[in-house]
């Protein structure tokens, strides 16, 4: 008898199968930041100072780059799922670009009496690049289903942004201050169309954050209310679509 009931304890449990709903999703979106920042450097003999007034403008093209397929798991929450490989995971892979356009109001002519030359040649230099971002990047969507809520934000802020090493690093690598790139975290996006329980629901909504403003930006990432002094200023907006 306690023979029979070792073996009853040791077989292995029945699988329970997980039932997922399958959609087409899709997600595009924009975020522009713009900033203006006057850096002071002491000069090389001690007199005067050496000033640099320049100009950040940075554009994030992001998406799926059209519909793909992914799943949403049972629960009133659950991550949307893509395909890596053979395996489903609650990472969505994304494409796009990002710009960045760095100008010069006003710099000394002989950069030579500057300290700190490596930055001040950076301040100093005017650049404009394009680039894709960086192989492999993704974002996170988890889903609310009863109340057709959604967030939507990039979780490996080291592996989305490409590198601009020669484009004023320290004005537009968001990385070195923040884990997302994309300033949606906290971003709740109410859909319409439908319910994640309809069989021929088109779910479908638009967000934008309105201004982000940010102080002493590129030396210090302070978030501040835009009717404060600030000078960067960040907005992003997205919409997502599920279609059956």
């Amino acid at each position: 008898m306690l023979a029979a009931s070792a073996l009853a304890l040791a077989a292995p449990a029945a699988s329970v199968k997980v039932h997922y709903e399958y959609w087409h999703y899709r997600l595009t979106g924009v975020q522009v930041m713009h900033w203006k920042a006057t850096a002071a450097f002491p000069t090389v003999d001690g007199n005067g100072s050496c000033e640099i007034t320049h100009a950040g403008d940075q554009t994030f093209r992001f998406g799926t780059g059209g519909a793909i397929r992914a799943r949403i798991g049972p629960g009133s929450g659950a991550p949307v799922e893509a395909r890596n490989g053979k395996k489903w995971r609650g990472l969505v892979p994304i494409v796009g670009t990002e710009q960045r356009v760095h100008t010069v109001t006003s710099a000394p002519a002989d950069l030579s009496t500057c300290t700190d030359q490596a930055h001040a040649r950076a301040d100093a230099t005017p650049c404009t690049a394009t680039k894709p971002l960086a192989k492999g990047a993704v974002e996170k969507t988890w889903v609310v289903k009863q109340t057709r809520t959604v967030t939507m934000y990039d979780p490996l802020a080291y592996a989305f942004q490409p590198a601009f090493p020669t484009c004023h690093p320290q004005g537009f690598d968001l990385k070195q201050f923040f884990w997302s790139v994309l300033f949606t975290r906290g971003a709740e996006l109410k859909l319409r169309g439908g319910t994640f329980s309809s069989r021929h629901a088109k779910l479908h909504g638009s967000f934008k954050t309105g201004l982000i403003c940010l102080r002493d930006w590129p030396d210090v990432a302070d978030f501040v209310r835009c009717s404060t002094p600030h000078n960067a200023t960040v907005e992003t907006s997205w919409r997502m679509t599920f279609s059956r």
